[in-house]
Order: C-alpha cells, then sequence, then structure tokens
C-alpha cells in the first residue's frame, strides 16, 4: 500500500551516484503484470531493489530474469510462502473489502507495522497513514490477488548469482526476522544488516541508516555508478 514515500529519503540521498527509478506497482493485480512493469523500463543491467511485497516482487524477478539485473536488494522481505491457511484468510478478507464490511485503513494495522518506540511519532504515523489513505482497499485488493500463489523460494534462492543486500526489522510483524535472516543465507555471498527496536516501516524507521547500507554497498560492489545505471 505504499507509494514513492517509502523509498524517498534514500532515493534523493542517493542521486548523486545512481539514476533512482519508482515502479508504481500498486494497480497491477497480477505478478506477471508487476514482473513487466519492470521489465518494460528497457534499462541496462540494474540495481533492483524492494521493500516488503516489493522485495517479494524483486526476489521473484532475479529468478526469472537474471541477466537484467547486476544487483538486488531486498528491504523487509522473505522467502516465506503462504500457506493454504493463509491463502483462504485473504480471500475471505478480500470478500469482506469487496462487501464493504472491511478496511485494512486502521490506526491498528499502521501501529502493528511500526515498532512501539514509535507509537508516539505523529509525524511517522500520518505519513504512514496517508500513504494507506493515498492506495486505499481497492490497491490491497489488487496486491493480494497478485501475490495470492506466493510460494516458498528457499530452496531456489541458490540460484541467485547477484550482489545482493538484505535488510530486515528485528521486531517486523510482517516479516519475520528469522524468515529474512534465512532468505539471506539462502543467497550465495548476501550481505545481512538488521535493526533492533524496528518494526516493519524500515526504511521510514532508519532512513539515514538504511540509506548509508545501500550507499556503501553500491559504492562498494559497483564503485561510483554512471546516473544511466
Amino acid at each position: 500500500l505504499c507509494d514513492i514515500r517509502i523509498w524517498e529519503k534514500q532515493m534523493l540521498a542517493l542521486e548523486h551516484i545512481i539514476k533512482p527509478i519508482f515502479v508504481d506497482l500498486r494497480y497491477h493485480d497480477d505478478l506477471e503484470k508487476m514482473l513487466n512493469a519492470i521489465l518494460d523500463l528497457q534499462l541496462e543491467p540494474f540495481i533492483l531493489a524492494g521493500f516488503s511485497m516489493g522485495g517479494y516482487v524483486a526476489q521473484e524477478f532475479a529468478l526469472k530474469y537474471p541477466e537484467k539485473l547486476k544487483g538486488l536488494a531486498i528491504v523487509g522481505s522473505s522467502a516465506r510462502g503462504y500457506s493454504e491457511t493463509e491463502k483462504k484468510n485473504y480471500q475471505i478478507l478480500i470478500k469482506y473489502i469487496v462487501q464493504g464490511k472491511a478496511t485494512v485503513i486502521n490506526k491498528s494495522s499502521i501501529l502493528s507495522s511500526i515498532h512501539p518506540s514509535r507509537h508516539q511519532d505523529q509525524e511517522l504515523i500520518t505519513l504512514i497513514e496517508d500513504m494507506l489513505t493515498n492506495s486505499g482497499d481497492k490497491v490491497f485488493i489488487n496486491q493480494q490477488l497478485a501475490t495470492l500463489n506466493r510460494a516458498e523460494r528457499f530452496n531456489d534462492l541458490h540460484k541467485i548469482n547477484l550482489s545482493t543486500l538484505v535488510i530486515a526489522g528485528v521486531d517486523d510483524q510482517m516479516a519475520n526476522i528469522l524468515d529474512v535472516e534465512l532468505t539471506a543465507k539462502s543467497i550465495p555471498n548476501a550481505e545481512f544488516y538488521s535493526f533492533k527496536s524496528c518494526g516493519h516501516m524500515i526504511t521510514l524507521e532508519y532512513p539515514n541508516e538504511v540509506t548509508n547500507i545501500l550507499q556503501n554497498w553500491v559504492i562498494t560492489q559497483f564503485g561510483q555508478l554512471a546516473k544511466s545505471g
């Protein structure tokens, strides 16, 4: 349900070494459409970064189109798939939302996405609330339909032969820290970082720290990239 603001601080801080491009996947209700939205940019081999659902899409893209990439960054996401129970629960939730009996835009969901130490950070809460409201329940439905058949990928990740960065929040309630760490361990030579006292909204909760990790990784692994890269 996030928009460009989930990456905005990192994009602004890193534009002196890379050319950041944000791909808006909110209006696609199919995984292939999401992958094609990235393909349609027709870029030279590039670094692909994804947060949360975007991390799942980035992982799938790397497995399907490895020749298109020079690097991969996954934030707040893992290779864990959905169980049949989870699929059924999401299907029920989608049905209730369509019927107007439920909504994902509420204070409880916002607070659960960040660490309790941030619950008094009104600026952060307002930003998240505005992104959710801007996207709305229809985007939630789109994204759940696109990822409903999410398969477990731990046994496939050894195929990713790319410089890879994985970042986690220790207290993330949506992407379990153990699953994210296992994701990193399953990708050959992946670098793994985690933040204590951090929930799911990692790029917003620790914006400067995430930026520094990304910047050091890009410079170390790829050098001072040309703007076109």
